[in-house]
């Protein structure tokens, strides 16, 4: 299974905004379309110059989901937010593999 984690940088003036969109329209998104699962929203506590960090996750079950997600789905929700905030949102994705203990 693989993580898709994408962290955000918002400034204070689309904060809450940002907040509805993500939960409203971003992952809701991310599972119908893509079949992600599994999505944890969340604030890093770090402090961050300029705005607030947040981390959201989601979980792909195979390859063909995250490239699915990664290639299509995903730019079209991040065109969205580029739309509406500009650079007032950064963010970057990563993907993470779990490791037995």
């Amino acid at each position: 299974m693989t993580t898709i984690n994408t962290t955000f940088h918002v400034e204070p003036s689309v904060d809450c905004e940002f907040r509805d969109w993500i939960k409203s329209r971003y992952i809701p998104y991310a599972v119908e379309s893509a079949g992600l699962h599994s999505p944890l929203f969340m604030r890093i506590m770090t402090p961050m110059e300029g705005g607030t960090g947040y981390a959201v996750q989601l979980q792909a079950t195979d390859n063909n989901k995250v490239t699915s997600w990664l290639d299509i789905a995903q730019p079209v929700k991040l065109k969205e937010m580029a739309t509406k905030w500009g650079e007032k949102v950064m963010f970057f994705t990563t993907l993470m593999e779990g490791i037995e203990l």
